[in-house]
């Protein structure tokens, strides 16, 4: 039997046998409206482009998020098509900033691909943790998993069963009951670095999953934390975690390049508030 009780179901939501769902789909903005987003970039050569990506702007269309994506606004700047199309190298979280590394040729793509392959790539994350770590620096050595106890699927959490995990971290600066910590990841699990920092009792300052406590990250999927969910984030809004760091070798002479994108201001004023 059909049931009629109104109510908008988030995309991961189980609904009983029989429920009538109905689907609403926007009409997408006209291309006058598509303004591209304001992407800051920190190098850019014939072969590739890397630049700071904000807080808040996620790399592929997904979900409510649509339009305003850093794929969409390299599309409008370069196209789709031809030798000149950009193509993402990797990828960072929505509420992750910084360095973000894409290919503008045929050049860039195979010999970046090769170099992602082979484990080539260097990258350097700052994080913004709750509490200061009695160690200046370790390593956290911890197999990953998926956390299947989580309401949240695509959760992770350490296991012994899980994918050898392994972060570098030192701490940079220490501000009140905060620290500012500079994280290398040495594999590249899903959410490592959040839920790594987390298992040592330090978690990501904002960070709605692997926080405070979860129901947070639920139930901020349509508008965002609470009041009181924000304060028990700190009053970040968001992860305090920023990718500051690529080093790779250039397509075409080999020379090792770094680029470094500078701690947002947002994670500077969250980590003065400790």
């Amino acid at each position: 039997m059909a049931t009629d009780a109104p109510g908008r179901v988030r995309a991961s939501q189980g609904l009983p046998a029989g429920t009538r769902v109905v689907v609403t789909v926007d009409n997408p903005p006209p291309p006058s409206e598509l303004v591209p987003t304001d992407l800051p970039v920190l190098t850019e050569e014939k072969d590739y482009l890397v630049i700071d990506k904000p807080a808040g702007i996620p790399v592929h269309p997904a979900g409510r998020y649509l339009y305003d994506t850093v794929v969409g606004s390299l599309h409008r700047r370069y196209g789709t098509e031809g030798d000149r199309a950009p193509r993402l190298c990797h990828r960072l979280d929505r509420e992750t900033s910084g360095c973000l590394l894409v290919s503008l040729s045929p050049r860039g793509r195979s010999k970046l691909a090769v170099q992602f392959e082979r484990r080539a790539v260097d990258k350097t994350y700052l994080a913004v943790v709750d509490g200061v770590p009695r160690e200046p620096s370790g390593v956290i050595d911890a197999p990953l998993g998926l956390a299947r106890d989580s309401a949240v699927r695509l959760k992770m959490k350490v296991r012994a069963d899980g994918d050898p995990s392994v972060t570098g971290w030192r701490v940079v600066e220490v501000s009140g009951a905060r620290a500012l910590v500079e994280c290398t990841p040495r594999t590249g699990r899903q959410h490592q670095i959040r839920v790594h920092l987390a298992s040592i009792g330090h978690p990501v300052l904002g960070d709605k999953l692997y926080g405070p406590d979860e129901g947070i990250f639920l139930r901020s999927i349509e508008d965002g934390p609470s009041v009181s969910d924000l304060e028990a984030l700190g009053g970040m809004a968001r992860q305090a975690l920023h990718a500051s760091s690529l080093a790779f070798d250039h397509p075409r002479t080999g020379a090792r390049v770094t680029v470094d994108a500078p701690l947002p201001a947002d994670m500077a004023a969250a980590l003065a508030a400790g």
